[in-house]
């Protein structure tokens, strides 16, 4: 793992709370704390309704804190920045659009040359797999398919950092399995810092360089665990020792099994 010092991300004392119905305060996070390198893969992990998704959007300058703050590449994050993906679980494409043009739609808003944009598009079209869809509508594709498109719409921005929520949640275990191994690919080659949310703890160790788990709202970080296993990870990883090991440490962590 990288030291302190290479951290691109860094969040410090982040706390969130909601109003009610009646105005009072809903704390949601309480004292959030901890650091991105550059290039690392942090997997966030909680209860459902902890606040996970709250913190993704403060990190991707969506949504304000009520207290602390987060530094990206040294400056503060008060709003939405170019150099910061964000892929949600729904894929939010553009019906009327085709694949292609739903990818190339980041560089048109830029002024980017339309052949320029296009040739470059059809490059993440063929690194999603997505070869021979080229031309079809978001009608016409299935969910992983859709996910694919709108992972490469993200990737074709060239974002420094790529925040996922859940993006792979509404999936069949085996196209969600697929698609993390494209994620994995993906990430290898353009070489962002990504911080995802998810509920899998299988996923959260195949993909991660270091797991963070929150407890229950208002979310603090009760542990944190590097995840040791050689890379790049393929499928077979999956029933070695470690990666057993590593998933029972999470759910001993979580509460799912005894002996936190």
């Amino acid at each position: 793992m990288k030291q302190e010092d290479d951290r691109i991300l860094s969040v410090e004392e982040v706390s969130h709370y909601f109003l009610d119905q009646n105005d009072n305060p809903l704390p949601v996070l309480d004292g959030i704390t901890f650091g991105a390198s550059d290039g690392e893969f942090l997997v966030i992990i909680g209860p459902s309704g902890c606040g996970k998704s709250t913190l993704l959007r403060i990190l991707g300058g969506l949504l304000r804190p009520s207290g602390g703050k987060v530094l990206f590449a040294g400056e503060a994050i008060h709003g939405p920045r170019t150099d910061v993906g964000f892929l949600f679980q729904q894929s939010n494409l553009m019906p009327w659009r085709t694949a292609l043009s739903n990818v190339t739609l980041p560089l048109e808003i830029r002024g980017v040359p339309k052949a320029r944009a296009r040739e470059r598009a059809l490059e993440l079209v063929r690194q999603v797999g997505l070869e021979g869809f080229e031309h079809s509508y978001p009608s016409q594709l299935s969910g992983g398919m859709k996910q694919r498109v709108a992972l490469a719409r993200v990737i074709i921005q060239k974002p420094k950092m790529l925040l996922l929520d859940e993006p792979f949640a509404s999936l069949d275990a085996m196209t969600r399995e697929r698609l993390n191994m494209e994620l994995l690919k993906l990430w290898r080659h353009y070489g962002q810092t990504v911080v995802m949310v998810t509920h899998s703890i299988t996923e959260a160790v195949m993909l991660a360089d270091r797991v963070l788990i929150l407890s229950p709202r208002p979310a603090r970080i009760i542990r944190e665990i590097s995840i040791d296993l050689p890379r790049p990870r393929g499928l077979d990883v999956i029933e070695s020792p470690g990666f057993v090991s590593y998933e029972k440490e999470i759910r001993k962590a979580v509460g799912i099994l005894p002996g936190a």
